[in-house]
């Protein structure tokens, strides 16, 4: 017959348990190595690391360290979540702003090719909105028109010569695109 353990743990005995079953609870955490344990043939009690060894696993840390790192990645996560919805909201700006600029290049550079003549309220109502800046200079006129996209500001120039004094009548001399890109990009 094995040899059977009695076991005391915060003051508490308990047992008799054969050298497995102790081992086993080790095991399962149910007892540490700093129990003590007593059979037949020992003079005083001694810890459990001294009559089985040290098998047990490493105590867990402290609930508050597992709380501790277990925020750390919810904050990288909700960093980076931050982040790529800035990226997001940048990116859309930007793409909305070329989207405009694009389209408004389009539609001068149409009104250029086709000999177009109109009032300045006439342009502005066909460009879809006025010009951020003009200068008027006798019979020429130059505006310009701007996007910005936080990274990229979109910039088009627009140079108006005036055809009829009378009915304050222009026709579009050239059209070119001040934002560092090629025309019409």
């Amino acid at each position: 017959m094995s040899k059977q353990y009695l076991i005391v743990r915060n003051g508490e005995q308990a047992g008799p348990y054969t050298l497995e079953q102790i081992q086993q609870m080790q095991a399962d955490g149910q007892l540490l190595p700093s129990d003590m344990a007593w059979t037949e043939g020992q003079t005083d009690w001694l810890p459990l690391s001294q009559i089985i060894g040290n098998t047990l696993p490493p105590s867990p840390p402290p609930a508050e360290e597992a709380k501790k790192t277990g925020k750390s990645p919810l904050v990288v996560r909700i960093i980076l979540g931050v982040l790529l919805v800035a990226a997001i909201v940048i990116a859309s700006l930007s793409w909305r702003a070329n989207q405009q600029y694009r389209a408004t290049y389009d539609k001068i550079a149409d009104l250029r090719d086709d000999g177009k003549q109109d009032t300045m309220e006439g342009f502005h109502k066909i460009i879809g909105r006025k010009s951020d800046s003009d200068q008027d200079a006798g019979n020429q006129r130059e505006e310009i028109y701007e996007w910005n996209a936080i990274i990229r500001k979109y910039q088009i120039r627009i140079k108006y010569f005036m055809v009829n004094e009378e009915k304050k009548m222009y026709t579009i001399l050239d059209v070119s695109d001040e934002s560092g890109s090629s025309e019409g990009e």
